[in-house]
């Protein structure tokens, strides 16, 4: 569905964005101006195995909404959706044009599969690109960056996060609950807006803990295709490796081990139980790195009233350095309406659990977590020209100030005289 209402949303986009800002006069007399939008060319965008369809198609909506050429290469977890939505892109424009139009349209979407330190790297360091986007961790982010900056190429990046979920004692604890399992749990926590971190403010936090685990425990585990199942599995048998050797290097580090979860199942498949630490300060693992599973810090939130709670919640949300979406769940009305700016994060929900976001708003992040937005107009996919149509009919400057106009004429002309 999200890749049909992404489709929908560019098509709308296209008929908005012919100039960006309008035509309109300039400082000096007979002169206009206007803003032309114009394609970078041709797109690269490396993209991540969690959502194979919907995000490869945003970048691929905005690339051809802003008259660009883009080629996709898809994770190499899930090479086969991303060759079937090529398909069904030449499919759709044989549905309406003819053979020889579609034959020259048919390649302004490639798809080219492989490794990312083989295929992606070689593309990043040689293909003939004018923008890469990617998403995925910031440790290949930085890599991402560093490459198309040697080449001078822009670089858009969505680099996960570490999303935190505050909650406060004025709000209903069973829904508080009901929001961190989905937020935690949905996916199995391979989501890159998921929350890791849950700050309860110290006068709920026993009540909150202890109805998180029994959620958590009671979560349905097993085959994504039976319709009781409420938790899948990890996408391979290296994503389950890498996240148990995290909560390992977690236990290790704080010398704590997790209240539930925290162990490999003995069941085929890579299935990860729901995992649970408290009580874990920045500086270990599972506080400073994003656990792509479903893995959860559940931390007491100091304060004397609600109020300093929230000043704490801001300052301890803060020190994270990632910053894609976070959340703060309160119906006092005055420290959310105060909260939206005060927590560094590209992303902030107020009374709901850190989700995704909504196609026609932006998507993106701060600090670690990327460079740039997307989902929202075709600002990401295109480039301005500054456009200025001057009819005056006389050498002059470029803009007023300084002399007046009449003398800069009078100096500028073939025929004028100094005196």
């Amino acid at each position: 569905q999200e890749v049909i209402d992404t489709i929908w949303h560019y098509h709308g986009e296209i008929s908005r964005y012919h100039t960006k800002d309008g035509f309109g006069r300039c400082q000096l007399p007979d002169k206009n101006a206007f803003s032309l939008l114009m394609p970078y060319g041709n797109f690269l965008t490396i993209k991540p195995w969690n959502f194979p369809a919907a995000v490869p198609m945003w970048s691929i909506c905005g690339a051809l909404a802003g008259g660009n050429s883009i080629l996709v290469k898809p994770a190499e977890q899930t090479p086969f959706t991303m060759e079937l939505v090529a398909r069904l892109v030449v499919k759709s424009l044989s549905d309406v044009l003819d053979d020889v139009t579609v034959n020259k349209l048919s390649g302004l979407v490639q798809v080219i599969n492989g490794l990312g330190y083989t295929v992606g790297k070689s593309l990043l360091e040689h293909y003939d690109y004018d923008k890469v986007t990617f998403t995925g961790s910031d440790v290949i982010g930085r890599l991402v960056a560093q490459t198309a900056g040697s080449r001078l190429k822009s670089c858009h990046l969505e680099l996960g996060g570490h999303a935190a979920m505050v909650v406060l004692d004025d709000f209903d604890i069973d829904l508080a609950v009901k929001e961190a399992v989905n937020a935690n749990l949905g996916d199995s926590g391979q989501r890159c807006v998921s929350t890791r971190v849950v700050f309860v403010q110290e006068s709920r936090y026993k009540e909150f803990l202890e109805k998180y685990l029994n959620a958590a425990k009671a979560r349905r585990i097993g085959n994504p295709m039976d319709l009781e199942t409420e938790m899948g599995p990890l996408v391979s048998r290296e994503q389950l490796m890498q996240v148990h050797s995290m909560v390992v290097e977690t236990e290790i580090q704080s010398g704590k081990n997790p209240l539930i979860g925290g162990h490999l199942l003995k069941v085929p498949g890579f299935f990860y139980p729901p995992t649970v630490f408290t009580e874990i300060s920045y500086g270990v693992t599972a506080m400073d790195k994003e656990i792509f599973g479903p893995v959860i810090v559940i931390n007491p939130l100091p304060g004397r009233n609600r109020e300093e709670a929230f000043w704490n919640a801001v300052e301890l949300v803060n020190r994270s350095k990632y910053g894609l979406s976070n959340a703060l769940l309160t119906n006092d009305r005055r420290l959310s309406s105060c909260a939206p700016g005060r927590f560094k994060t590209g992303i902030f929900y107020i009374g709901r659990g850190t989700t995704g976001a909504e196609l026609n708003k932006y998507f993106g992040g701060v600090k670690s977590s990327g460079w740039g937005r997307e989902g929202r107009g075709l600002d990401d996919w295109t480039q301005i020209q500054q456009v200025y149509d001057d009819h005056h009919g006389k050498p002059r400057m470029a803009q007023s100030g300084g002399a007046d106009n009449k003398t800069l004429e009078r100096i500028l002309s073939p025929h004028s005289s100094l005196d």
